[in-house]
């Protein structure tokens, strides 16, 4: 059995807060992480940090960038306990998608057809939650309760398979690692729900 890691952020980005407008939702990105640390942490986001597109498949970085300009901003850190081969598929999917990561773009169309409640699946065209939940539903590790092209980050708080183990701040976050075991917990600087 292993473990990964699903972490949910709002940055004070232009696009988180357009997002968080629309959907009123506590968390506006979500990315999956294969170890603790955070070091292999995927998701589809900007490609530049100071542009929000062009955007696509980026293995995304807590200590630099985006995140480290927005280091007290909101997140959540979720574990699942996953089994060897659906960990396998897991980091197999990810690097062959990272092997051609050029080909993979960010789906604005994507994104506003899933606050309108239509399913819409394009190849090599993902936003952050559809790529998450893709990974995980193809994998066996869960079952979704809607389309993967109908997931909001929100919506992996509902998962039960998912277990909180951290939530406070980005850069608390960083130093979670150092501090956690394998129980799931909250850390002392979680955020009252």
């Amino acid at each position: 059995m292993k473990t990964i890691y699903i972490l949910l952020t709002k940055t004070s980005t232009m696009i988180s807060k357009m997002i968080r407008a629309v959907t009123h939702d506590e968390y506006t990105h979500v990315s999956i992480a294969l170890d603790k640390e955070l070091h292999e942490l995927y998701s589809f986001a900007r490609i530049h940090s100071c542009t929000p597109l062009p955007a696509g498949l980026v293995q995304e970085n807590l200590q630099t960038e985006v995140y480290a300009r927005n280091g007290k901003s909101k997140c959540a850190l979720y574990q699942m306990i996953v089994t060897d081969e659906q960990f396998d598929f897991i980091q197999t999917t990810i690097r062959s998608m990272m092997d051609l990561k050029d080909e993979y773009h960010y789906s604005v169309l994507g994104l506003l057809l899933c606050k309108l409640d239509f399913v819409h699946d394009r190849h090599s065209h993902m936003f952050c939650s559809q790529f998450v939940s893709k990974l995980l539903e193809d994998s066996g590790a869960v079952t979704l309760p809607k389309p993967s092209s109908l997931m909001h980050p929100i919506d992996f708080t509902r998962i039960t398979k998912l277990h909180c183990c951290y939530r406070g701040t980005i850069h608390g976050c960083i130093a979670w690692h150092e501090h956690s075991d394998d129980v799931p917990r909250l850390s002392s600087t979680s955020f009252a729900r």
